[in-house]
């Protein structure tokens, strides 16, 4: 078994502009504040009654060139609360976000978010110096996990693989508190290829 820390920096929230809108708006108001340079998005949560706001696109623009995951990242809407980005929708021509869907985080909330998976350790890695193949199986794992703990990304140590070895999920060390959804303890991570054309040397025996 290939041991690998799985750990991660946990995350501060990042500050978005956030600005209320009316609670009715036709499809030419609201086109009229994209054009204005604002988003429209609506914020919602357990239990709690859906607001209708808006924020800077060109805000927004910036934090999505940056975040290594947007949809993990945690936002502070400063009198709206902290929230997730649920749900983004984009104008097909161009790739515009046109419309967002936040969920409002609450004290002892737990949410379900993609983590981008950052593999360390490439260049002292044994199979790769042989000729091999950084194979990533997963570039995510999709978690469990109170709001307080997610991670900005989940790393996992390759140095010591050598051709045709493997990380598994159960060789990874989480958080107590992180659950990982839709992956089974056996399933592979990453693993290292053999290089094109070369075959696994055979086992005496075989």
């Amino acid at each position: 078994m290939t041991n690998s820390s799985g750990k991660g920096a946990f995350q501060a929230a990042t500050p978005l502009e956030t600005s209320s809108r009316p609670e009715r708006q036709t499809r030419g108001e609201l086109n009229l504040l994209r054009k204005s340079g604002s988003i429209p998005a609506i914020l919602y949560g357990k239990g709690l009654p859906c607001v209708k706001v808006s924020v800077p696109a060109k805000q927004f623009a910036k934090i999505m060139e940056t975040a290594k995951a947007v949809y993990s990242q945690i936002f502070d809407l400063g009198s709206f609360g902290l929230a997730l980005v649920k749900q983004m929708q984009f104008l097909p021509i161009n790739d515009q976000v046109i419309h967002l869907d936040f969920l409002k985080l609450t004290e002892g909330s737990r949410v379900s978010v993609p983590v981008p998976l950052k593999f360390l350790g490439e260049d002292a890695c044994p199979g790769i110096r042989q000729g091999g193949i950084l194979n990533p199986v997963h570039h995510s794992l999709n978690l469990s996990v109170g709001y307080q703990n997610i991670p900005h990304e989940i790393e996992i140590d390759v140095s010591k693989l050598n051709l045709g070895g493997a990380i598994h999920l159960k060789d990874i060390q989480l958080p107590e508190d992180v659950k990982v959804l839709g992956v089974a303890a056996e399933d592979t991570l990453v693993s290292i290829l053999h290089p094109a054309g070369a075959e696994p040397e055979a086992k005496e025996g075989e």
